[in-house]
């Protein structure tokens, strides 16, 4: 009994010896815990308290950038604004996206590139760096800058390589005369693509020799002549399909997508 008290007693002091060794590490440790939560709220409640604030300016800014005819004086404002002001929101990588369609009707295309540019580099959104990566790769196309294009193309994550993807390496490969190869890449586009891309895929399919009765298919010969060259179903001029985003290209990312496709 002595020896069962006796060993009550040693523990006890271990513990109160423990405690006088380190109870003010584990307060500290307490405190730390809790001012990361409190932090963590904190900042979340400033999130939210920005995205409120900055959604009426890129709503605002979407119906510019959805104009006939667009104010780009109003589009830069309004752009401008959301990344200086709510830079932390993702209003501010789509407001750069409205604000490169924008650029492009104004034909500025060195505009319209740095736009999709600072959303590659900027963009927290993986979908949204896509959807630059993709816009900004159709522009490298259209002004013959294919080095370019390629290397914006291999940077595409695998499984975000969707129907606009593809068509846009048919684009290419068509450019560097691989007639077959781009077949290849038109077929995945459209196996991939969502309802109604098959009119605009079409003209593309029928100059490197496929039809849509052929598209089952999974050997063809090449067509006769070169037909790298051949602007029935080349590249789309730069501001063709710049509001476009497949779901697949996108990354899946159905808010984000919706609000710079309808840009």
């Amino acid at each position: 009994m002595d020896s069962f008290e006796y060993s009550e007693q040693q523990r006890e002091e271990a513990v109160r010896r423990w405690l006088r060794e380190n109870g003010v590490a584990v307060s500290l440790g307490v405190l730390c815990g809790t001012g990361l939560i409190c932090g963590w709220v904190l900042h979340k409640s400033h999130q939210n308290r920005q995205a409120e604030a900055a959604s009426p300016i890129f709503s605002e800014l979407l119906k510019q950038g959805q104009a006939s005819e667009i104010d780009q004086e109003q589009v830069r404002g309004l752009s401008g604004k959301l990344r200086e002001e709510y830079g932390s929101t993702t209003y501010a990588v789509l407001a750069a996206l409205v604000e490169a369609k924008a650029a492009v009707v104004a034909e500025d295309l060195e505009k319209a590139g740095a736009h999709l540019q600072w959303v590659i580099d900027n963009g927290e959104s993986p979908a949204l760096q896509n959807l630059a990566r993709l816009r900004l790769t159709r522009l490298h196309l259209y002004d013959g800058r294919e080095a370019e294009a390629r290397r914006l193309l291999k940077a595409v994550p695998e499984k975000m390589r969707g129907s606009l993807y593809h068509e846009l390496l048919g684009d290419l490969l068509r450019r560097e005369d691989k007639p077959a190869a781009a077949r290849e890449a038109y077929q995945a586009a459209l196996e991939q693509g969502i309802e109604g891309r098959e009119s605009w895929l079409q003209p593309k399919l029928d100059a490197v020799g496929v039809s849509l009765e052929d598209k089952a298919e999974k050997q063809y010969k090449d067509p006769p002549g070169d037909t790298a060259g051949d602007t029935s179903g080349g590249t789309t001029g730069a501001s063709g399909h710049m509001g476009e985003a497949d779901p697949g290209d996108a990354g899946g990312d159905a808010d984000a997508t919706t609000a710079a496709t309808d840009a």
